[in-house]
């Protein structure tokens, strides 16, 4: 497993085929295991030489496990990075990001049951033999990268809970601003729809005339009306219930 970008995980099979004193591995030219058995033949030579092929096996499949650690490592680094973006500044590319990376946290988890699987069945078929340490000290690094991974699904989940709620935050105090200009523009706005109606001649503001009476009339009773309502269904409290009252008194 590897990255090919930021955005895409790539899964490259790879078959082993072990015999009594052979190992054959079939793979693509992308998976390049000779640097594993390099440098396991440059730390271990005269162990892995005087024992069975079985031993060289078993670290490959330790090697490749150790190869998944950097794929956590970067999911750490990008975890982090956004953690800090969506404190800062949340952006939609942001939340296109934590979707992709919650992705990929599902991808790992799956391969590395996979691979674990494989690994507990080599654990109960192969528990005689004297190497099989190597493959209980694998199957205890893959637990832990399961574990890894699961705990940074949990952090990429409030990593988005975080996202949402600090855009719901922003349009919070972007409604909040618009209320406040919308509050000190409406009376005038009334004041200004009344005196335009031309049902009034401020030069003779004394002389009000009946039509105009008429339709203050009809505003104040539009808006009595809708008062009335809202308090009806409960959007707008008066008082409070004296039962309530008494009861939170007691």
């Amino acid at each position: 497993m590897k990255n090919k970008d930021p955005e895409t995980l790539l899964i490259e099979s790879i078959y082993f085929f072990l015999g009594t004193n052979w190992l054959i591995t079939i793979h693509t030219a992308e998976v390049d295991i000779k640097v594993i058995v390099q440098r396991l033949l440059n730390i271990q030579n005269e162990t892995i030489k005087q024992t069975r092929i079985d031993a060289l096996y078993y670290n490959i499949l330790a090697g490749l496990v150790t190869k998944y650690e950097q794929l956590l490592t970067a999911m750490e680094l990008s975890v982090n990075e956004y953690q800090r973006r969506s404190f800062v500044r949340p952006l939609p590319e942001i939340f296109e990001s934590i979707d992709i990376l919650s992705r990929q946290a599902i991808m790992l988890r799956r391969q590395f049951w996979h691979v674990r699987n494989i690994i507990n069945f080599l654990l109960h078929t192969e528990k005689d033999k004297e190497d099989v340490k190597y493959v209980e000290m694998v199957y205890d690094d893959i637990t832990q990268l399961i574990d890894f991974v699961e705990s940074y699904q949990g952090t990429i989940n409030s990593i988005r809970e975080l996202y949402v709620a600090k855009v719901s935050l922003q349009i919070n105090e972007t409604m909040r601003i618009l209320t406040i200009f919308t509050a000190i523009l409406l009376p005038l706005a009334l004041i200004v729809g009344i005196y335009g109606m031309n049902g009034i001649d401020l030069e003779n503001i004394t002389q009000v005339p009946l039509g105009f009476l008429v339709v203050l009339v009809t505003m104040a009773i539009i808006v009595i009306g809708f008062v009335l309502f809202f308090v009806k269904k409960g959007w707008i409290v008066l008082g409070r219930d004296k039962s309530k009252q008494k009861a939170e008194s007691q």
